[in-house]
This record gives C-alpha cells, sequence and structure tokens, in this order.
C-alpha cells in the first residue's frame, strides 16, 4: 500500500471540501490547491479534480472558465487539443499528458511517508492514554408530555380542533387521538392493519390507509364516514408481471396517501397502491383509475404544470427504477417521467430496484420568488436534488454509497431558513450519523455527529420562531441543534423514533415501543 493523506478544509498548504494526496493519485473535490512539500495544482476557484499520475490524466468539472495551474511536465492537451492558454473552459474535461515533474513526485512521496510515520506514532501515544468520557454533554431537553399507546406506531399526524390540537398516533388497527397534555381522548378502531394517517383539511376527515386495501374516512368523534377498496389498475394485470402485483408479498394494501386541489378546482385524495393510483373525491367515490409503472405509489406532492395547470408528482419506495411519475391535471396521462436527471458535470448513479425517494418538497429555496423541486435518492447511492419546475437539475450534493434499498441510509430530509436570511437550507440526516445543511445551491454549510444514527429529523421553531433542529437516534437519544449545527439540548424517548411531527413550539416523536413524547422547544 502506498502513503496518502486525506482532509477536509485547509491542511498543510491544501484547501478542498475533501480531498487525497497519494503517492500516485491527487483527488479534490471543490479543490483550489493541492500541496505537501510544493504546490501540485492550484485553481483560482473551487474544482473537482481527479489526476492520475501515472498515465499524467486529470479529469475535472469546473463551474465556470477557471485559472489552473500545475506542477507538470508537459506538453498538455484539453479533450484531445491544445490546452488553451489561460484560463480551462467550464464543464467536464479531460487534461492528457499531466505527468509531475520528477523532484515534485520524489519530495511529495517523502512528505506522506514522514506524515504516515508520525500518525502512526500518535496512534500509539492516543492508544496508551487512559480512556475519556466521550459522550456528548448539554442541558436536558424539557418534556412537555409522555403517553403509550402499546404497540410500535407507524404513523403519527396532528389536527386541529375547537379544543385544542389532537395528535393521531396510529399503532395496529388503532388510530390513538390524545391531546396535548397526552390524554387519550377516544380510539378509532380500523379493519385492517394501518400503514399510514392523514387528515383532509379541505374536508375535515382523519384518512386511514390499512394493509387490506381500504382507505377508511373518519370524523374527529370517531364517527366511520365512508370506506374506499382500491382495486389495481387493468393495465397491470394485462402487463402479466406478477411481481409487481397486489398479490405480491409487501406489495398489498395502501402505500401512499395524499390530498390537494387538482381536478376542477376541488380538493382529492390519492391513493397510491401497486402499480395504480386512484383519485378519490371526499365521499370516497372513485373519480379516475390509472397505472403507474413500476412499484407501490407512495409518496406525492402538487406543482405548478404549465399553462396554469397542476402536476401531481408521483414517487414509489419499492420500484424498478426511481424516476418520478408526473400526472398533469387536464391531460392525466400516467406516462411522463422526470425529476431524476443531476446537473451538467455530474454522474448519474441508478440501479434497477436499488434506489428510491423518500420525500418530494415543492419551496422556493433562494427567496426568488420560483419554487424548486427538492428530493432525496436513497440506496445504493445517495444524494440530494434540487431541479426546476420542468424538471432541469440546478444543484445536487452526494453523500455517497450505501445499502440498496428498501434499506434507509437517507434517514430524514427537511427544508428550512435557518439563518433568516430569505433562502432555505436543506437539512438531511443520514445512516451515517450525521445531520448536514446545505444551502440552496446544495453547498455543504456544517455537518453535525449525533450521539447515534438518526431515524427521523425536522425542524421545529419555538414560540420566537427561532429553528431547532430536533433528531431522534437509534438509541432513542433525542438531540435538539441550533442553526450553525450546534448541539444544545438532549432528551431521550422509550425505543427508536419512528415517525416526527411538529405542534407548535412542541416536537412530538413515537417510536417502536409505543410512545408518545413531546419536547418543548426554546427557552
Amino acid at each position: 500500500p502506498e502513503a496518502a493523506v486525506a482532509f477536509t478544509g485547509e491542511y498543510r498548504g491544501s484547501a478542498a471540501e475533501v480531498g487525497l494526496i497519494a503517492e500516485t493519485h491527487l483527488f479534490g473535490r471543490g479543490m483550489t490547491q493541492a500541496s505537501l512539500n510544493e504546490p501540485l495544482a492550484r485553481a483560482d476557484g473551487p474544482i473537482d479534480l481527479d489526476w492520475d499520475f501515472a498515465s499524467g490524466t486529470i479529469t475535472y468539472v469546473a463551474a465556470k472558465a477557471t485559472q489552473l495551474t500545475l506542477a507538470a511536465e508537459g506538453p498538455l492537451t484539453l479533450d484531445g487539443g491544445p490546452l488553451p492558454a489561460g484560463a480551462v473552459p467550464e464543464g467536464r474535461h479531460v487534461i492528457e499528458g499531466a505527468t509531475p515533474r520528477a523532484a515534485v513526485l520524489a519530495g511529495l512521496g517523502g512528505a506522506l511517508r514522514d506524515l504516515v510515520a508520525k500518525a502512526r506514532a500518535d496512534r500509539q501515544v492516543a492508544l496508551a492514554a487512559p480512556p475519556t468520557d466521550a459522550r456528548i454533554k448539554a442541558p436536558a431537553l424539557a418534556a412537555a408530555l409522555t403517553a403509550n399507546v402499546g404497540g410500535e406506531v407507524v404513523d403519527l399526524a396532528t389536527v386541529p380542533s375547537a379544543q385544542g390540537p389532537i395528535i393521531c398516533a396510529a399503532e395496529g388497527q388503532t388510530v390513538h387521538l390524545l391531546d396535548t397534555q397526552g390524554r387519550e381522548l377516544r380510539k378509532i378502531e380500523a379493519d385492517g392493519k394501518i400503514r399510514m394517517v392523514r387528515w383532509w383539511a379541505e374536508h375535515e376527515l382523519l384518512l386511514v390507509g390499512c394493509a387490506n386495501e381500504h382507505v377508511i374516512a373518519y370524523a374527529l368523534d370517531g364517527r366511520q364516514q365512508w370506506v374506499f377498496t382500491s382495486e389495481m389498475d387493468p393495465a397491470v394485470f394485462e402487463a402479466a408481471k406478477t411481481y409487481w402485483f397486489k398479490s405480491a408479498p409487501g406489495h398489498e394494501g395502501i402505500h401512499g396517501l395524499h390530498t390537494g386541489v387538482f381536478l376542477d378546482g376541488e380538493s382529492q385524495c390519492f391513493v397510491g397502491s401497486a402499480c395504480t393510483l386512484e383519485i378519490i373525491d371526499e365521499h370516497g367515490q372513485l373519480l379516475h383509475r390509472m397505472p403507474i409503472f413500476w412499484g407501490p405509489v407512495s409518496d406525492f406532492n402538487l406543482i405548478d404544470g404549465p399553462d396554469g395547470s397542476t402536476n401531481l408528482v408521483c414517487s414509489q419506495r419499492y420500484n424498478g427504477t426511481d424516476l418520478a411519475a408526473v400526472v398533469n391535471n387536464r391531460t392525466l396521462d400516467p406516462n411522463p417521467r422526470s425529476f431524476y436527471s443531476v446537473p451538467t458535470g455530474y454522474t448519474d448513479v441508478g440501479g434497477w430496484s436499488a434506489q428510491n425517494r423518500l420525500h418530494i418538497f415543492y419551496e422556493d429555496l433562494d427567496g426568488d420568488g420560483t419554487r424548486e423541486v427538492i428530493s432525496e435518492t436513497n440506496g445504493t447511492w445517495n444524494r440530494v436534488t434540487v431541479w426546476d419546475v420542468n424538471g432541469t437539475a440546478v444543484a445536487d450534493a452526494s453523500f455517497g454509497p450505501g445499502e440498496a434499498i428498501p434499506a434507509v441510509n437517507m434517514r430524514d430530509l427537511d427544508i428550512a431558513d435557518l439563518d433568516g436570511d430569505g433562502k432555505q437550507e436543506i437539512l438531511a440526516a443520514t445512516w451515517l450519523g450525521l445531520v448536514v445543511a446545505l444551502d440552496h445551491q446544495c453547498q455543504r454549510l456544517w455537518a453535525t455527529k449525533l450521539p447515534s444514527p438518526p431515524t427521523v429529523m425536522q425542524v421545529v421553531r419555538a414560540a420566537d420562531n427561532t429553528p431547532w433542529i430536533i433528531a431522534g437516534c437509534e438509541d432513542g437519544t433525542v438531540a435538539a441543534l441550533d442553526a450553525t449545527g450546534r448541539i444544545i439540548r438532549l432528551g431521550a424517548v422509550d425505543g427508536a423514533p419512528t415517525r416526527i411531527a411538529a405542534e407548535g413550539p412542541t416536537a412530538l416523536l413515537v417510536t417502536k415501543t409505543g410512545e408518545v413524547k413531546g419536547f418543548r422547544v426554546g427557552g
């Protein structure tokens, strides 16, 4: 093995978001300078660069024309032609003939070997030192309510009422309705295992989606209003791929519920199931059924379409590919796909039944009055991407490889203006135990390591509108972070959190053991 040093930020004359200097190789992302003994490369703006010393080949990606200086003997070519004098062009390009000067390579090898020797010595000193208490310390996160509903909570919703907010926690075949003191007001018993709940505000209905194909609507007093039974679209039968049918293990039942104004200026309910989208009205009557290939339809959002129309964006957590279906409210064509590309200069990493998305946001990130679509890619490759409303990728941040779906590597995602500048930040909670903040261009602002990998995360605002980032972790730790990523409070729940919601300045978390717990934010 060869000696190498990896770094982030600034290190011994080098500067990059992340960099690796080895005896035979240089890699930098967001790099402006690479140097140990002598400068290897310098750019007047951030650049992504991969340099193989043996072949003399450099692949780089630049957001704009950049002055690039190299410790290379040459002659150099760019994409097979002469290297232009001055700045190298923007985009992705290949420079060849870039053999590092012999004296620079010799000095680099010596410097790297010296660093490795020092690191080994430092490690031995650290191993011999007595253990220290590495636990994170912070004041206690104040509890506002505690209850237990007796089983794993699979979904959570909060509902306004004349008597105050009602917390709806679903477990087994029961929805438990609690007040903000944690007292149970009533139970709603469904006729099947519950997958999800949603409050349909326009029609004041609590919707319950079940594994037995039923969507059941209830009034808040617990009275059942109607039952809709989902059916697979005939086109799915005709495709004859039985492993995508409702009869396939894990594909049965309701997988997605959403509501919003879509057809004729009225609010409808969107029901996702095996390769099928159904649109129903407030009486539970079917308006439209259509095929969405391949996989159970699970997540939705409504965005602006062309000429004043509306698009329903649909995604599938179990899928063939993680392309999003886009259904326009005028054409009702189920075939268009979008929101899967990456920006120019980035590499798209795909896979069959390997990746999905768990959120679809539609927000004005940069404060210019135009909203963007924001979503994560989760699975064998993990990333966050921003698109314009037409599906053109404008920003992207990669989080690297992970386990294929159904593993959840990108644990949660949220959008909020953390610093009050009118531009929103993107917050990602990852399987590696990190909460990462990105700006509206997907550039990293900070990353904070939590005591345990997070399972849920949400921005909750205090009474004075100060944002707190609340993350619930696998080991039951609940961490509150400020806008800079500093852990400012710590709490705990019983069991791993499964859902999180905000009710005013209270963060609500529910867990695998059935606990429902609220924490006060602020102060």
